[in-house]
């Protein structure tokens, strides 16, 4: 899958994944993971740590690999 899928449809598992949100005029970010903190309370933030914190995506799509050959 390389395509843009609903934010409803995202991993619920901490898997990472890129984003997309219109806010800003339109902003893809990269390498994210759901938090749930339970009571409806999600967000996505950075794997490697930062202080963005996500409400309003509205897409995602699964984190490409590395370049082939490269790790």
């Amino acid at each position: 899958m390389t395509t843009w899928q609903p934010i409803s449809t995202a991993p619920k598992n901490g898997t990472p994944v890129d984003l997309w949100r219109p806010s800003w005029g339109g902003e893809r970010l990269t390498n994210m993971k759901r938090e749930d903190l339970g009571n409806g309370n999600v967000f996505y933030s950075p794997v490697a740590g930062g202080p963005c914190c996500v409400r309003d995506a509205t897409h995602w799509m699964p984190v490409p690999g590395a370049p082939e050959g490269q790790k």
